[in-house]
């Protein structure tokens, strides 16, 4: 996914909460005046009466924006603002729409001040608002609320209107979001590389300390498995190791990469991913950050699994003993990684690890 698209995408992640925010602060309600009373013939003084209670107006109907002149839509941005990026927004990523769209970026103060304008007025065009950053101030309808009061009120205002429809919660609150969303991304987007900035190996770190939280506050999503053949600096066996990680974390499962591209091998992973179904996982040395070896034991409707994967940059050997990974010891193993098998005939497991290599163990109970 080129690196337009994803900023995109965040932008859209927005959108929704954007759009609520400003349908939620409404002009304030101003009483309604008495009304007028016909002038009398009488001399005398009328009775002192009191007059009407004040009543509070109803609140508009919400209306959608109405199409732009040529039947689209106009989107509001922050982002995009040089010319060549603006084009590239046009004519590229907004292309295969489906629909007229109007893109129109904005400098900090309009971006705030003309949709302000917009809703004030009872006028509303803008269809999309697209704020990646946020702008340089904020204006509050409610004063007195915190972030996070704020954040909630949209929220429970967006699941009121989709109703039971499975919502997937993307860099929201951890704590706050429970309740509310099905799934919570619990780290940063899959990167392309091992190490270094926005690396894919961090999904790792992530993984290992949220993970605890899966099937319980909300379903865990490690963001998407990626098993593309380009577009990456990984190798064979670190796109394998991390797939299974990712796929036996047991929350959300999902790829964007295209199934008719890949090869055998990495189609292999998959498909072993989609009919696993882990219902837990667990890792029973978490907190030691001396071992650059990361012990994943997971469960699902007709498997236990093992599985080891090296972090480190050397090949390593570990010997584990089965109870303390929590285990009986089992009748036989089969190696899902070399597709090999041998009968169990010792209290403890060995296992060879190269740098960046995972092995994935299928236990046969006794």
């Amino acid at each position: 996914m080129s690196k337009q698209k994803k900023q995109f995408g965040v932008m859209i992640t927005l959108i929704i909460v954007g759009a609520l925010v400003l349908a939620a602060c409404g002009s304030p309600a101003v009483p309604t005046a008495a009304p007028p009373t016909a002038a009398t013939g009488a001399t005398s003084a009328p009775a002192v009466t009191n007059p009407p209670a004040a009543t509070t107006a109803p609140p508009p109907a919400a209306t959608l924006p109405p199409p732009t002149p040529n039947g689209g839509i106009i989107f509001h941005s922050s982002q995009f603002a040089p010319v060549t990026e603006a084009e590239a927004m046009r004519k590229v990523i907004l292309k295969d729409a489906g629909m007229l769209v109007d893109f129109q970026p904005q400098a900090a103060g309009p971006f705030v001040s003309i949709p302000i304008a917009q809703q004030q007025a009872g006028k509303v065009s803008l269809a999309l608002i697209g704020g990646q950053h946020g702008a340089n101030r904020a204006l509050f309808h409610t004063p007195g609320m915190t972030r996070i009061e704020m954040w909630r009120r949209v929220t429970e205002m967006i699941r009121v209107e989709i109703g039971a429809a499975l919502w997937l919660g993307c860099g929201c609150p951890l704590w706050a979001s429970v309740g509310l969303v099905d799934g919570v991304r619990i780290g940063r987007d899959v990167g392309v590389t091992w190490s270094g900035e926005l690396a894919a190996s961090s999904s790792l770190r992530d993984g290992v300390t949220r993970n605890f939280a899966n099937g319980i506050l909300w379903q865990a999503d490690p963001d998407c498995i990626l098993l593309r053949e380009r577009f990456h600096h990984l190798s064979e066996t670190e796109i394998r190791s991390l797939a299974l990680f990712g796929g036996l974390l047991g929350g959300v499962l999902m790829t964007s990469d295209a199934l008719e591209e890949l090869s055998v091998e990495r189609l292999r992973v998959w498909k072993f991913l989609l009919d696993a179904k882990t219902m837990s996982c667990r890792f029973p040395f978490l907190g030691d950050l001396t071992d650059p070896v990361l012990t994943q034991i997971c469960e699902g409707e007709n498997f236990v699994a093992a599985f080891f994967l090296n972090t480190g940059e050397t090949t390593v050997t570990r010997k584990y003993e089965w109870k303390a990974l929590g285990l009986l010891t089992p009748r036989s193993v089969l190696e899902w990684t070399e597709n090999g098998s041998w009968e169990v005939k010792s209290e403890n497991i060995s296992v060879l690890l190269e740098s960046h290599e995972g092995k994935l163990l299928l236990l046969e109970p006794r």
